[in-house]
């Protein structure tokens, strides 16, 4: 998925969870973290 990603945006993509970014700034990237992608759903569609 993260190589899919990089091609397409056509640079480096990183896909982490929440518990993988360390404890020291994982509060600011959540606060700024915006979606890239939402499922659709039979309400969505």
């Amino acid at each position: 998925m993260e190589n899919e990603l990089s091609t397409m945006i056509g640079r480096k993509a990183d896909l982490r969870t929440p518990q993988e970014l360390s404890r020291y700034f994982r509060q600011e990237v959540m606060d700024e973290a915006m979606p890239q992608y939402e499922q659709l759903t039979e309400k969505t569609l």
